[in-house]
């Protein structure tokens, strides 16, 4: 809407005015100012550049001052070295340009600093100029929730539970200013007129605004206050509520809770800065139930150099309508709709992980978002719950409830697929075939469960894989040539004008691709029309935790720490095998070998086995002799059984009596298994009586985590001690508690005694 040309002219005719007020230049004395009760405050300023006279020498301290003079002048406490004023400028222009209707150009950058910090809303802005208002002398209490937003205190002033202003006109101030009027006269940076009051609707003079904003600058120099963009800060922090802050004599020991409910207990060194509610503070005011964001140093994240916190902070649930880095839209209880802001600085709670707003997937379908607010609408911390997540690539196997999907890395992922996950192929509903192998899939997985939850494929599109040899550019075309992974030939493809390119998942350019790199081209028609490069190229140890033979082998090793690995193995052209540094073959790898893969180019190249000694304990199930070989059940402390093939010269014995193989049946055993082959059992003196017991509770001391059981075996009463990396489970395979046992429940405990007490393994709940 075009806003009035009269407004329009007011605005023009006074941005010369504005300019004089608002210049960069320093005047080296005004002539109306002297023997003015602000002269102090405005030399001040002009001392730091940041105001200048008229032509004629004064200032005209008691003119008055427009709203769009106002938020210029408030601006100027975000007119720094280092602030990104023109990325700022760029992301406000249309906005300004909308609402000012091309007039007050010079004010447009002041005005999108005003944006940007939240001094300004955009409605705020469109209701000021669409009224004529941005024009007209601005309001005292208006200057004062300005000024209170730019010196970053509005959060203090909207999480105040109560405050009482003194002033004799004080029911005249408006109720959305009261707060900012209070805070901003407690900390001296408002003072009443010469009768006492404060004049709310009194329109704000030259003379006030200068006093203002220079007790503005001192009380922030003094507190450690920063007029700071979020979004445009670098520096790595986390956040969450204060449980517990103990005085050390290094410095403090602050404990905070996590949006996910995780605790962090951070060491706060004596220089670090302690701002709350917008002031300098020391651990001791520090409660519990604040809210603390920890900004460490850049050089070295692990050392905190300062701790913003805010006392009583908000809070706000509901149903997720929508969620971005930007916005977060809720339904509360009530039905009420509220929306949110995020920035860089919000600690995100999302799929089991801590972080910033990048964890936020906005097509995760996330349920139910909990967060702490600062009470202005900005979130400081947000806990998503529900959704899931996404995985990407080559489906290369779906058969038995399962699916093996090949990554753009080249690594392969098993997922289990319930009959309840929803299936599209080509964006309608329908099933996992044959012909779909090859073919691109993306996965939804439950962040609660980790279950797949949906699965689409694009059956039309064509995918090649394959390594690249080289690429070349001829009359504008570029062309790329690769060793195909599928048919191990050598092909050449053309690309599509502008073919995107990335690498590990970031953009670059096809001349900054390697030769050997893995690529997985997405085709139209004969042409790449984009590709997603790797490495392809890595080393996985560990132990063997599957081999399954079919069309393809498929290999699983478990490293020592973290998930699981697969890989295929083509039946007809397996990779060098070496077993102790002799070549070997793929049927004698072994549960007990150490397995190092070589994957080179998305394919395995080599697998070195290393042979080791396993030590085992447990209780003999049974032994069987069969026609393959002889075998030993052994069922560990944790219940489950396992079978062992008993070497040709197997030793059975007990203590230094060699003893026969179905001496040890029911007895608690200790055996060395070389290769997969059992070469010694030891049998343990009163293995049945150490290794497992039964009875009923009598008590249980649920502090100590002992048990009192009445044996069934004639033992009597046996003190038992449950360690918390006991399991305790009922027959069925559920998990339960200590404290939930109860007397008279019959156990079967396994483990073994440490001195006159019992110390389990594993409680069975029968």
């Amino acid at each position: 809407m075009r806003k009035d040309n009269k407004m329009l002219r007011r605005m023009a005719a006074g941005s010369l005015a504005a300019v004089m007020l608002l210049g960069s230049a320093s005047a080296a004395g005004f002539t109306d100012t002297d023997g003015h009760w602000a002269k102090s405050y405005v030399d001040s300023l002009s001392a730091k550049g940041m105001i200048q006279g008229y032509e004629d020498g004064s200032f005209r301290p008691d003119g008055q001052v427009t709203y769009l003079e106002t938020l210029t002048f408030v601006s100027r406490l975000y007119s720094r070295e280092g602030v990104p004023t023109d990325t700022i400028v760029k992301k406000w222009q249309s906005v300004i340009e909308d609402a000012m209707q091309g007039s007050a150009a010079w004010s447009y950058t002041n005005l999108a600093l005003c944006l940007e910090a939240g001094v300004l809303t955009q409605a705020e802005l469109q209701e000021l100029t669409e009224a004529g208002q941005i024009s007209e002398a601005a309001d005292r209490e208006d200057l004062a929730v300005y000024l209170t937003r730019a010196m970053q205190l509005a959060p203090v002033a909207a999480t105040l539970r109560t405050y009482s202003l003194t002033f004799p006109d004080a029911a005249k101030i408006s109720k959305d200013a009261m707060a900012s009027v209070y805070l901003l006269n407690k900390i001296g940076v408002i003072e009443g007129m010469d009768d006492g009051t404060f004049q709310p609707q009194g329109k704000v003079t030259r003379a006030q605004v200068a006093t203002m904003l220079s007790r503005a600058i001192n009380y922030m120099e003094a507190n450690g206050l920063e007029a700071v963009f979020p979004n445009y800060t670098t520096y790595t922090c986390e956040g969450g509520t204060v449980t517990a802050c103990t005085q050390e004599e290094s410095g403090l020991k602050l404990t905070i809770q996590l949006p996910g409910g995780e605790s962090r207990t951070i060491s706060v060194p004596t220089s670090a800065l302690l701002i709350q509610d917008g002031a300098k503070t020391t651990g001791q005011n520090i409660m519990a139930g604040a809210f603390a964001r920890i900004r460490y140093t850049a050089a070295d994240t692990k050392t905190v150099q300062q701790v913003w916190l805010l006392s009583t902070p908000k809070t706000a649930e509901g149903a997720v309508q929508q969620v971005d880095e930007n916005y977060l839209v809720i339904k509360d209880s009530a039905g009420v709709t509220r929306t949110y802001l995020l920035d860089r600085l919000t600690q995100v709670w999302a799929g089991g992980k801590a972080g910033d707003r990048s964890l936020i997937d906005p097509e995760a379908g996330y349920a139910y978002a909990d967060c702490i607010t600062d009470g202005t609408g900005r979130i400081l911390s947000l806990h998503l719950q529900g959704g899931g997540y996404k995985e990407e690539g080559i489906l290369t196997q779906a058969a038995d409830g399962q699916l093996l999907l090949t990554g753009v890395s080249g690594a392969l992922s098993r997922y289990s697929l319930p009959a309840s996950a929803f299936i599209q192929v080509n964006g309608v509903s329908g099933s996992l075939t044959e012909d779909l192998v090859g073919r691109w899939v993306t996965l939804r997985l439950s962040y609660d469960t980790n279950q797949v939850t949906s699965v689409s494929v694009d059956g039309k599109t064509q995918y090649v894989r394959g390594v690249l040899e080289s690429t070349a550019s001829y009359q504008g075309s570029q062309t790329i040539r690769i060793t195909d992974i599928s048919t191990g030939e050598s092909v050449g493809y053309r690309l599509v004008a502008n073919c995107p390119v990335t690498y590990d998942g970031k953009e670059t350019t096809l001349s900054n691709l390697n030769n050997g790199s893995l690529l997985t081209l997405k085709m139209e028609g004969s042409e790449v029309a984009q590709i997603q490069g790797a490495s392809g190229s890595w080393t996985v140890t560990g132990s063997m935790a599957q081999l399954t033979f079919g069309d393809n082998i498929l290999l699983e090793v478990q490293p020592e720490n973290g998930p699981s690995q697969l890989f295929s193995l083509e039946t007809k052209n397996l990779p060098a095998i070496y077993r102790d540094g002799e070549k070997s073959s793929i049927d004698r790898l072994s549960s007990a070998d150490t397995l190092t893969v070589a994957v080179v180019g998305g394919k395995v190249s080599r697998i070195d086995a290393k042979t080791q000694s396993v030590t085992l304990t447990g209780t003999v199930d049974r032994v069987s002799f069969e026609a393959q070989g002889n075998l030993l059940y052994l069922r560990a402390a944790d219940g489950t059984v396992q079978s062992y093939v008993l070497s040709a010269g197997v030793q059975v014995v007990r203590g230094s009596t060699t003893i026969q193989l179905s001496d040890v049946v029911g007895g608690q055993v200790t055996m060395t298994v070389v290769n997969g082959l059992v070469t010694r059992v030891e049998l343990e003196d009163s293995a049945a009586a150490a290794g497992e017991l039964t009875g009923k509770v009598l008590y249980v001391n649920t502090g100590d985590r002992v048990i009192l059981l009445e044996s069934d075996n004639g033992q009597g009463r046996v003190s038992v001690s449950v360690p918390t990396s006991a399991k305790i489970m009922r027959v069925t395979g559920t998990t339960v508690s200590l404290n939930s046992l109860e007397t008279g429940a019959s156990l079967q405990i396994f483990g073994s005694y440490k001195g006159e007490q019992f110390e389990a393994t594993m409680v069975l709940v029968k």
